[in-house]
């Protein structure tokens, strides 16, 4: 199957209540944000389903992007400009036998700031306000993915059990709970690992399972912010598995 589409959407405008000092029009009001999305792709399948094969490419346009940023002391959302989001996903099913499955899934993500000019200041790297166009957004790895692999097999007539492995992977990027462009909250890239082994009854109307996700005790930060631009990022929450 191959498809196209085209679709967009918004995110509506509002007003900071809290600046109750900012004259009307500067901070107090921010516009709709307005996005734009492409996508083409296919959906592929053998007769036999030994072999299945989806991708899409995309792209998104965002126009008066709306971040949360601080102004003095106070959170207020803004329009900060436009952003591009743009990639493929791609995901990969092979069953070469009965019981067995191989799968992973990849993601390459293009994200940049086309118009940022007044980004906050990082301190002890920028000046007041710098800019970011040409930038990524937080959380946008240039890849991502997953692959795992499953073995089912009946046993007891009535019952069968299936073993599992996955494993997880990002590339670095920003983890910063503020888009700033601020190294030291660059999370490196890393991988984690799990497995699962699960007993299923007759019919599969029941199961029970054993399972154990970062086997490898991988730390990592889901979020970081600096401590001082002299120090390494610290994590929002101690570095540990999440879950």
């Amino acid at each position: 199957m191959l498809f196209a589409t085209y679709s967009t959407g918004f995110k509506s405008g509002g007003f900071n209540s809290g600046n109750s000092n900012t004259a009307l029009g500067q901070l107090r009001v921010f516009n709709p944000e307005l996005v734009s999305d492409y996508e083409i792709g296919f959906k592929f399948q053998t007769r036999d389903r030994i072999l299945t094969f989806n991708a899409t490419a995309y792209r998104m346009d965002v126009d008066n992007f709306q971040e949360r940023a601080l102004f003095g002391i106070t959170p207020v959302v803004q329009n900060v400009g436009s952003l591009r989001q743009q990639g493929i996903e791609a995901e990969i099913t092979l069953k070469p036998v009965e019981g067995f499955q191989l799968n992973t899934a990849i993601a390459y993500l293009d994200s940049q700031f086309k118009f940022y000019p007044n980004a906050t200041n990082v301190p002890g790297f920028t000046p007041a306000t710098h800019s970011l166009s040409g930038f990524p957004l937080t959380f946008s790895p240039k890849f991502a993915g997953t692959s795992g692999i499953e073995y089912s097999t009946p046993i007891g007539g009535d019952m069968r059990i299936s073993l599992r492995g996955d494993i997880s992977y990002t590339t670095k990027h920003y983890a910063g709970t503020t888009i700033d462009g601020n190294p030291l909250t660059i999370q490196p890239g890393y991988s984690l690992l799990s497995a699962r082994a699960t007993l299923y009854g007759r019919d599969d109307n029941w199961s029970v399972a054993v399972f154990g996700d970062n086997l490898a005790d991988k730390r990592y930060c889901p979020t970081s912010r600096p401590k001082s631009s002299m120090r390494r990022s610290a994590c929002a929450i101690p570095p540990q598995a999440p879950g």
